[in-house]
């Protein structure tokens, strides 16, 4: 009976350590799972561009080639 006892104890123990590392494991890789979805999201978001925002390229004067077209008109008053 003691030895039906001993080996009913070492079974739950060996069990309940298989769980304890299968739970463990499983919780780490979806974790990293998770880190790694988040850091590509970082990056694609870093890497598109702002909505509403303005973006200026600063090209050198001398680097530029004006063309006189005529005057400039922003806007026209209508009668």
């Amino acid at each position: 009976m003691q030895e039906f006892l001993i080996v009913a104890i070492l079974l739950i123990v060996f069990f309940s350590a298989i769980r304890r590392f299968v739970f463990f494991s499983s919780y780490n890789a979806f974790n990293k799972a998770a880190d790694n979805f988040m850091n590509r999201q970082e990056m694609e978001e870093k890497k598109r561009k702002e909505e509403g925002k303005v973006y200026v390229e600063n090209i050198p004067k001398d680097k530029k080639k004006l063309k006189d077209e005529g005057e400039y008109v922003d806007f026209e008053e209508l009668p």
